[in-house]
């Protein structure tokens, strides 16, 4: 099961080939999936093949880049250049707890990856902001993050650091139809309920006295209510939900498009569901 998440030898070929399906279509591109940073020349030839590509494929309005970090504390002298040209327009980080030995209960990284030491994870951040804003992402659980004294910790600790926002993000909402497997049990019992959580730190004068409102924004799974602190940090509270998600995709209409490790461009998560292409189309 796991060697079909990872991509083939044909991955670029069939990418190059998508792309320019899409020309002249305005497009944002996500990075996500597994963990690219790992595998330093898998990443490199991404970056390459998505830059080479502009001149005839999609119209790039930005970029993003989901990361835990691993590979940027491993390889970054390698990777920093590269996306530094590539020119992302901010990096997403997965952070959930300022205190390494909590995070790493979390994060359960690989024995000797370095991102689990809080100082070259810290040395790592330092170095990745000079490149692109750094959005620090923080998954609200039980005995992690939720409180709002640890909110208002974890948000001094994030700017410190050169954050340019703090989200905490709720584990997603998730529909019947998901098995109640390790995964799912674990998610319910650590749940913590971002609205509750919210309204906590709005009760807080600590809170109140030191943020100033930006904006509630909708999407079509998901909402976040946004503010700004005195050094500039944005921080977010945010809630999505997959049986909003599942069913703005059954209406027909497309709200993304995801070219999986197999090849198949589809307009969602499952690699074998509402595809779009693959490689045996003519074009």
């Amino acid at each position: 099961m796991s060697a079909s998440l990872r991509p083939g030898p044909a991955y670029f070929s069939s990418l190059r080939k998508v792309l320019r399906s899409l020309q002249g279509v305005p497009l944002s591109y996500s990075l996500s999936g597994l963990e690219s940073t790992d595998d330093p020349d898998w990443l490199l030839t991404l970056l390459d093949t998505l830059a080479s590509e502009m001149a005839v494929g999609p119209v790039v309005e930005g970029s993003v880049m989901y990361t835990n970090g691993a590979g940027l504390a491993e390889h970054g002298h390698r990777l920093w250049p590269a996306l530094n040209s590539f020119g992302l327009s901010w990096i997403e980080w997965s952070r959930h707890h300022d205190k390494e030995e909590v995070n790493n209960k979390i994060m359960r990284f690989r024995s000797g990856q370095q991102i689990a030491k809080q100082h070259i994870f810290e040395d790592a951040v330092s170095e990745t902001s000079k490149i692109a804003p750094v959005k620090f992402v923080c998954v609200v659980q039980r005995g992690s993050i939720d409180t709002p004294s640890d909110v208002l910790r974890y948000i001094d600790w994030a700017c410190s650091l050169g954050a340019a926002t703090v989200i905490f993000r709720e584990f997603s909402a998730l529909p019947d139809s998901y098995q109640m497997n390790a995964t799912r049990r674990y998610i319910e019992t650590a749940r913590v309920d971002i609205d509750d959580l919210l309204q906590a730190c709005l009760e807080d004068s600590r809170f109140e006295e030191r943020h100033t409102p930006i904006a509630l924004t909708k999407g079509y799974y998901f909402w976040n209510a946004r503010w700004r602190n005195a050094n500039q940090c944005e921080v977010v509270f945010e809630k999505s939900d997959y049986r909003a998600l599942h069913a703005r995709e059954a209406s027909g209409l497309i709200y993304k498009l995801v070219f999986h490790a197999n090849e198949h461009l589809c307009s969602g998560w499952q690699p074998d569901e509402n595809i779009l292409w693959t490689p045996n189309d003519s074009q």
